[in-house]
């Protein structure tokens, strides 16, 4: 303002400024940007002159926009409507990026001046503005679905703006089919679209078939008679689903279903007579199917008349056929009247008991001046006069009780009624929202998503309420009946079933709350001052409800619950909800003394989940969405899938444990001269043929029975002590590059499972981050060659990730837990035999773990302490690694009953082998893969250690396999370690290929990724592995270097360094050695992680046993890897 008043002086010096009192009535920033304009010091209009004034004087907390169409208003510069004026001004001065007609709108709203919704004013806007040549209802529809203000299809909101903009004659449901049309959001014919609009708009009352024929008529899209679009909206083909039995008279001749498909689809017939034989009339088609001559009508009547009779005949108790339902009248000449089928219901047979029985009894009760009721019921329904008993009973017992009539009915009834109210029960609750996921999720055994042939059996039978009759009393709680349709097995509470599928359901909680980065803790709660019996929260996550932990309570509650069974009959989710509330009551003071929230999640037995489940699922769903690149949608059928299938198994599992199991003992002798000539060669061989026989004999009666045959281990059963067998499987290495060394260890679980050794017998450690690592296309699949079956199904995962180290492996091996993990441990005794495969990198007396080396001296001392502790009869250990053969050689004692075979001999390479350009890595090694195939092509009962010995030292031609200890044991059949064939017949892998591609471990890294250079298809894929590969050379340079640099530091000798580093490690100084290790790897490069560095530690051991002093060696180290 003081320029302004300036500008006046310089420029008008006989003007004065007037005194405040009179000087200007109107709004100051109306008179300065009047002297703008006197001045001609603004090219632009007054209006923004004066809305950038307000602005400067911030007299206005108004957008800059409204300021200046207020003052275009009131300066009457504008005919134009307010809001035009903004959305103009809004686009000169470039505050918006969204389309002009859609900030008229905004502005209308925000001024009040339009009652209309605001997708109609937007689509008026657009029409004067001339920004559309669309129709106006398409405008307003697209308008309505950009400001999210319509959650319906974008079809039926046009038709319904065309409705309200009176733009329409035609019917809604046309309107809303030729929208779908043009939006081309329908691929479906446009009468099934309308048929299908009259439906969701409930404009018909007609069937939804004679809806959609009536449509294609008036829209004369169809050629073909009406009928025939009918039908084929019925879905009347569903005969050619029928199976061609001929014994059911359901199988047609060539001729006649090729003819039964013309006629079905309107296709011309051929062959046909000119003249009916029949009658001798024109042959048509039609006449063909009318012609009453020849019997033919009658023939197809009855036909169909029998079918329909032996269907019938199975729902009713008597089925009557051609009853006679009028006699004939002769004198008014009437024929008798016979109809085709009558059918006696429930109902009427009920009725006609209860009226024999009174017949009965009703004269000898009433002499002695007594009432008679007939108490009559079929498997499901009470006879009249018996439900009026079953009532007036339950009314007495409800008053004496005190208690709910509805309850004591339920409670009186149940026998009753079950069945019947429970198959709709069961049919709501399966087909709830997700309950049926469990179907369409994708079989994946290494990820636990799979059912064995018997159990999806038993849970097929089970979700369609089918007969599961396996005994008459449960085997655990032999008080308590089985009942036919396994509710009983499902709730039974001994066994430990209930508690597993609880653990398994919460666990699968916990690890999705987990991805979701939510911080979970599992069983809650239990430090209550006054519930410490209790626990609320099998889950309690933190920060879920306003800001609050929720405590989330597991519960799997049942249908067959008489207080709620009736009204489950006819509501989805009523058990559920009743197990929610008392949850609620038993759990919400508990909650609210630790400020949580209570959730309960209540999935019914069938699948059904609680409506508070539903929420939180879907809530943690929408969590898991955002940490992953999945939509939410795709979680939750994900999530909900996962859920419901283990439901289903581990309802599966609980009926199948209570399946009576036929156990049939013999004694047999290997002096039988049919097994004599192979009992002189092979252990157990009598014992084999007994079991064959036994199940030859028995299968089928069992199988008859409902039961299940199980033959008696025969391992070893003529002579010798029945030991277990035990074994301790390792693969300590990590990262893709050694996918190898895990593929080896899942097949030789797969080989000992395959031969009867029971999980709980044998212990993994993995580091388990191949299976789902980002390189695998298959997730959950690992193979061990080229082609071959997936090796990680079912294989425990005992010890993994940092769980997998020395200090571990040894105190598993020697029957200590180690407090991580499984807890499984080798548990052997005295007559115990135990097998142990290891499988990683190597170096001089080491094996490396992920984190941490195992020495020749630690192995060692741990067999020879279990050897002293009888903790095993006999035992077996197969060692894949470059030098493995330095874990044994001299150290090993020959008479502890240990036997150990190697990869390599002390001071060469182990091999790999079968590269995979699919996975861009090494499946296998050489001796693993040769042993392991062995046994899948030649099993375990004939073939010896020795013999398998001789074949892998053949066929493992990159380096030599070594043996040591006792090798007398190599006599010993490969069952008493790997088990028997029974369980491996048909699981024998695919014969092994001829090895080409062999390569030193050390050179793992190397080959890779010369492979990958030559298998690259562009310029900059060949260039990235090509400085991968100089990368990982100037790494192993760095590597050598290093350690001449630590020889040197340490010796001080040139001489020194030349001869440790060219001979070959044989160490004997295991103590000096270790700790130089241990400080290389700690300080240098870590050799778990480094493969190469493996291949240069054996300088240490060189150094160690040149004099240098223990001390010296670790300065060394230390100064050149600070």
């Amino acid at each position: 303002m003081a320029t302004g008043v300036r500008l006046l002086k310089e420029h008008s010096p006989g003007l004065h400024p007037m005194p405040s009192a009179i000087s200007q009535s109107r709004p100051k920033a109306l008179v300065v940007a009047d002297v703008y304009s006197r001045l001609n010091l603004q090219s632009r209009p007054k209006a923004l002159v004066v809305a950038d004034v307000y602005s400067r004087l911030n007299l206005q907390s108004r957008p800059k926009a409204l300021v200046v169409a207020d003052v275009y208003s009131r300066l009457n510069l504008q005919s134009r409507p307010k809001a035009l004026v903004v959305a103009d001004v809004y686009s000169r001065l470039n505050l918006q990026s969204r389309p002009k007609a859609l900030v008229v709108a905004d502005v209308y709203s925000r001024l009040n001046l339009q009652s209309r919704p605001k997708a109609l004013v937007v689509a008026d806007v657009y029409s004067r503005l001339n920004l559309q040549s669309r129709p106006k209802a398409l405008v307003v529809a697209d308008v309505y679905s950009r400001l999210n203000l319509q959650s319906r299809p974008k079809a039926l909101v046009v038709a319904d703006v065309y409705s309200r903009l009176n733009l329409q004659s035609r019917p809604k449901a046309l309107v809303v089919a030729d929208v779908y049309s043009r939006l081309n959001l329908q691929s479906r014919p446009k009468a099934l679209v309308v048929a299908d609009v009259y439906s969701r708009l409930n404009l018909q009352s007609r069937p939804k078939a004679l809806v959609v024929a009536d449509v294609y008529s008036r829209l004369n899209l169809q050629s073909r008679p009406k009928a025939l679009v009918v039908a084929n909206v019925y879905s009347t083909s569903t005969w050619l689903t029928v199976l061609p039995e001929s014994h059911y008279h359901c199988d047609l001749s060539p001729s006649e279903f090729r003819d039964t498909l013309a006629i079905r689809y309107h296709q011309p017939l051929s062959k046909l007579p000119a003249d009916c034989d029949g009658c001798g009339r024109e042959f048509t088609l039609q006449h063909a199917l009318d012609c009453r001559k020849g019997g033919l009508i009658i023939q197809r009547h009855n036909e169909v008349r029998d079918a329909l009779g032996g269907l019938a005949s199975i729902a009713f108790r008597d089925v009557i056929r051609k009853p006679i339902v009028r006699d004939a009248d002769p004198v008014r000449g009437l024929p008798a009247l016979v109809a085709d089928l009558v059918l006696y219901s429930v109902d009427s047979v009920l009725l006609s008991a209860e009226n024999e029985k009174k017949k009965k009894y009703l004269d000898g009760v009433e002499a002695r001046h007594a009432s008679f009721t007939p108490f009559v019921s079929s498997i499901d329904v009470l006879a009249r006069e018996a439900n009026s008993v079953m009532k007036l009973l339950a009314t007495k017992i409800a008053l004496k009780w005190e208690k709910p009539l509805s309850e004591v009915t339920g409670w009186l009834t149940l026998p009753h009624f079950v069945p019947r109210v429970l198959a709709p029960s069961r049919l709501l609750s399966v087909s709830s929202p997700h309950a049926g996921l469990w179907l369409s999720v994708t079989p994946s055994e290494g990820l636990g998503l799979h059912l064995d042939p018997s159990q999806f059996q038993v849970a097929i039978k089970w979700w369609l309420g089918l007969d599961l009759s396996y005994g008459s009393c449960c085997p655990l709680c032999p008080e308590i009946a089985l009942d036919s349709l396994g509710h009983h097995a499902v709730t039974c509470k001994r066994g430990g079933d209930v508690v597993s599928r609880h653990n398994k359901l919460r666990d699968i909680l916990a690890k999705s709350c987990r991805r979701a980065h939510l911080g979970v803790q599992v069983e809650m709660g239990n430090n209550l001052t006054n519930h410490s019996h209790t626990r609320p929260a099998d889950l309690l996550v933190p920060n879920w409800i306003l800001g609050k932990p929720a405590a989330f309570d597991l519960s799997v509650t049942y249908l067959l619950n008489p207080t709620t069974l009736l009204e489950a009959s006819v509501t989805t989710g009523v058990a559920a909800l009743t197990t929610e509330l008392r949850k609620h009551s038993s759990n919400d003071t508990k909650c609210k003394e630790l400020d949580w929230v209570c959730v309960p999640l209540v999935v019914e037995s069938y699948g059904a989940w609680g409506k508070e489940a539903l929420e939180s699922i879907s809530q943690l769903a929408s969590r898991l969405a955002t940490c992953s690149s999945k939509a939410k949608s795709v979680v939750l059928t994900e999530l909900y899938g996962r859920l419901n299938l283990h439901l289903v198994r581990a309802n599966a599992i609980a009926i199948l444990a209570r399946k009576p199991a036929a156990f049939d003992i013999t004694v047999t002798s290997p002096l039988n001269p049919i097994s004599l000539p192979e009992a002189k060669v092979t252990g157990g061989s009598a014992a084999r043929m007994a079991e064959m026989r036994k199940h030859t004999s028995n299968d089928p009666k069992c199988r008859a029975l409902g039961l299940g045959a199980f033959g008696l281990p025969a391992h070893h059963l003529e002579g010798k002590d029945a030991g277990s067998i035990w074994a301790l499987l390792v693969a300590g290495s990590n990262t893709w590059d050694n996918y190898r060394h895990q593929a080896d260890v899942c097949h030789a679980y797969q080989v000992l499972h395959d031969h009867g050794v029971p999980d709980d017998h044998i212990v993994v450690m993995m580091y388990d981050d191949i299976a789902d690592n980002t390189n695998n296309p298959k997730k959950g699949n690992v193979i061990n060659k080229i082609g071959g079956p997936n090796v990680y199904t079912n294989v425990p995962k005992d010890y993994t990730k940092t769980d997998v180290t020395p200090e571990n492996f040894l105190k598993i091996m020697q029957g200590v837990k180690p407090g991580v993990g499984s807890g499984k441990v080798i548990a052997s005794g005295p007559n115990d035999y135990v097998f142990i495969n290891f499988v990683d990198h190597g170096a001089p007396n080491i094996v490396a773990f992920p984190n941490g080396e195992l020495t020749s001296k630690q192995l060692n001392n741990a067999i020879t302490s279990m050897s002293s502790k009888q903790q095993f009869k006999q035992m077996v250990l197969y060692i894949e690694a470059c030098e493995s053969g330095s874990m044994f050689d001299k150290l090993l004692p020959a008479n502890i009953n240990v036997y150990a075979t190697t990869a390599s001999n002390p001071t060469e390479s182990s091999y790999a082998c079968y590269y995979d350009s699919k996975l861009g890595t090494y499946l296998g090694d050489v001796y693993s893969v040769n042993w392991m195939e062995n046994v899948d092509s030649a099993g375990t009962a004939t073939e010896t250690l020795e013999d398998q010995y001789k074949v892998v030292q053949k066929e493992t031609n990159t380096s030599h396999v070594m043996q040591y200890g006792e090798l007398t044991l190599s006599n010993e059949l490969l069952e008493i370690f790997m088990g028997s064939t029974n369980n491996a017949s048909d699981k024998q892998s695919s014969p092994s290929r001829e090895i080409h591609d062999a390569v030193p471990s050390g050179d793992v890294r190397l080959g890779i990724l010369s492979h990958k250079i030559f298998e690259s298809t562009t310029y900059w894929e060949k260039k990235k592995y090509e400085q991968q590969l100089i990368e990982e050379l100037m790494l192993r340079e760095k590597i050598r270097l290093t350690m001449e640099g630590i020889v040197l530091t340490a010796s001080k000798n040139m001489d020194i360094l030349e001869k440790v580093m060219s001979t070959k490690a044989t160490p004997t100084d295991m103590d000096c050695y270790a700790a130089a290790l241990r400080r290389f790897s700690d300080k240098c490069f870590r050799v778990g992680q480094t493969e190469f560095a493996l291949r240069v530690v054996y300088a240490l051991a060189n150094l160690c046993d040149s004099g240098v002093a223990m001390y010296s060696v670790l300065e060394a180290i230390d100064k050149n890897c600070p």
